[in-house]
């Protein structure tokens, strides 16, 4: 149960959320939530923005938007961090598997996995560093990206999403639905406790963290460079 009083604890503004009755399926297809779980959510926590969506959301938005760009910042200076840039906001914008997008899309999909295979493995360290800063298992964090961040359909994503499960002790994946469709993933990560508010909190704080600890060891690199 959350402790209201907490100054760690998330508050959810009241938004006038679709209920659609209670219908499970309507709701899911609204939030994209799997229907057999929205009755396992305390009453405390809204099912329509799951912490474990909002946990997911960060790690690759510090991956994607910050880890990365600095890392080929370093490579190629701004014109290369740029073309990431570049890249990845096409993938965002057209990397779909549906009809609209699948034969043009592809491209981009495939460029973004190529070169987000070493920024997202090399967040890892970075992650659990960050989650041991913050009173987290840092260690717990790198064992469970190693043991299942290869179980995700992305050659990436996996990764920091399973230090982030690991960091935090829950499990993260599983069934959800995107526009009315069925999409399955492997459950990652140990299923210790139920998914709390509190932990998206826990989340903000690893991103804030790595993202300064990314930013520390760039200037580093680029002080040392200089000098030699």
């Amino acid at each position: 149960m959350i402790d209201k009083n907490s100054p760690t604890n998330f508050q959810v503004p009241d938004i006038p959320y679709p209920t659609h009755g209670g219908n499970p399926q309507a709701i899911a297809n609204t939030s994209g939530t799997d229907p057999d779980t929205l009755i396992d959510f305390s009453a405390s926590i809204n099912p329509l923005s799951p912490p474990g969506c909002v946990s997911q959301l960060l790690l690759e938005s510090t991956v994607d938007g910050i880890i990365a760009p600095l890392f080929f910042a370093v490579l190629g200076g701004a014109p290369l961090a740029i073309a990431y840039k570049a890249i990845n906001t096409m993938d965002s914008l057209f990397g779909y598997k549906n009809d609209t997008y699948r034969e043009f899309g592809w491209a981009p999909a495939r460029l973004d996995d190529l070169v987000n295979w070493f920024p997202a493995r090399l967040a890892l360290p970075v992650i659990a560093v960050s989650a041991a800063l913050c009173g987290l298992s840092g260690k717990n964090s790198l064992a469970m990206a190693i043991r299942d961040g290869s179980k995700h359909p992305s050659p990436n994503s996996g990764y920091p999403e399973a230090a982030m499960a690991g960091a935090l002790g829950v499990r993260l994946g599983g069934t959800s639905f995107y526009s009315g469709e069925i999409n399955r993933k492997p459950f990652i990560g140990d299923n210790l406790r139920e998914l709390e508010l509190s932990d998206i909190t826990q989340s903000q704080k690893i991103m804030f963290i790595a993202s300064l600890l990314a930013l520390a060891v760039i200037i580093s690199i680029e002080m040392v460079h200089k000098l030699f």
